[in-house]
This record gives C-alpha cells, structure tokens and sequence, in this order.
C-alpha cells in the first residue's frame, strides 16, 4: 500500500470525505424533526390545542355549533369544556359544542397533546356558580335563557327568570352551546 501522508491529494479527500458526512447528517436529522413534528400533529387534539393556547395567554375566537362566537383568553379547560375570559365578559362552552377555534398572530399553538391539569366537568363548575344563584346566560341552538342559575342536576340546569312574569327554566345540558356569567370579565 503507497504511503500517501505526502501526497497533497490526500487531506482534499479527507476533508470533502467529512464534508459529505457532514452534510448527509444534516439531512437526516432534518429528516427526523420533521417526522417528529408529523409525529406530534397526528396525536393532537382539540382540547390539547385549547391547553397550549391557554398556556400561551393568546387572544382566542371560538365559533360554537349554536353560530355564536366568543373571544377571550383560554383561562380553563376542563374535562369536557373551556372557559374563555374576555374583556367583558366570562363564557363556559362544551368542548363538543365548538366548531372552530382561531388565533391572531403567534402561529400554530403547539403540539396539541398536552394534558389539562384541570379534570373538572361542566356540571361541576356550573354547579359552583348555582351555589352562590350567579346570573347567567344560557344559550342553546334555539333560546337564550337569561337569570339566576339555581341548581345544576345530573342532566340539567335550573334558572329562574325575573322580569315581567318571573319562571323556573329547565335546560338541558346537552343542548347548552354556552354558558355565559353576567358580571364577570
């Protein structure tokens, strides 16, 4: 075998040798952040999304099943709800009553798959507010129903209406597109 230390050819062939190695692992390590990032996308989910988007403190719109829409922050998001705090006004939505969530600025919100630290359901947090008769607004496909949230059932919320002619409302939880608080934000 030639001794090829003196040989001026033989550190160009090292070096461009390096180069290549240099650029083949520069191309695959593009090449796993982005089956990574495709990783991530596919395990994302709409309440994972609301987290990161909470956690970021950006200014959300969301646009629910019943036409309505909402803008805030993400300040909750529970089991199977968000509560968006706006500049006047605070408002519950079901998760599964949410067509559309849209943000200004910032870009994507992240992975999407984040878990909420926040377990609690609807029911639970509107039967909190019963407890103190909060004001409230719910607001289903066909009706609003504005007064004092008495009671929350296992399926139902309770409201008395005041006005010229003061009644009890049933409203089904299943049908609730919103619950808005009146006097809050």
């Amino acid at each position: 075998m030639p001794d090829r230390r003196g040989d001026p050819g033989h550190g160009d062939d090292l070096a461009r040798w390096v180069d290549e190695a240099r650029v083949i692992e520069a191309a695959d390590a593009r090449s796993r952040r982005q089956w990574l990032r495709r990783q991530l996308e596919a395990e994302a989910t709409f309440r994972g999304v609301l987290v990161d988007l909470g956690q970021r403190r950006d200014t959300v719109t969301l646009t629910t099943t019943a036409g309505s829409t909402h803008a805030g922050t993400v300040e909750v998001v529970g089991a199977d709800y968000v509560e968006v705090v706006g500049a006047t006004s605070t408002v519950l939505v079901p998760l599964a009553g949410i067509e559309t969530v849209g943000t200004a600025g910032r870009g994507p919100a992240g992975s999407g798959h984040r878990p909420s630290a926040d377990a609690k359901r609807m029911a639970d947090a509107l039967g909190d507010l019963a407890a103190d008769h909060r004001p409230v607004v719910a607001s289903t496909s066909r009706t609003t129903v504005e007064g004092r949230l008495l009671a929350v059932g296992q399926d139902l919320l309770t409201i008395a209406v005041t006005g010229a002619s003061p009644a009890t409302v049933y409203v089904s939880l299943s049908s609730l597109a919103a619950v808005g608080l009146l006097g809050s934000g």
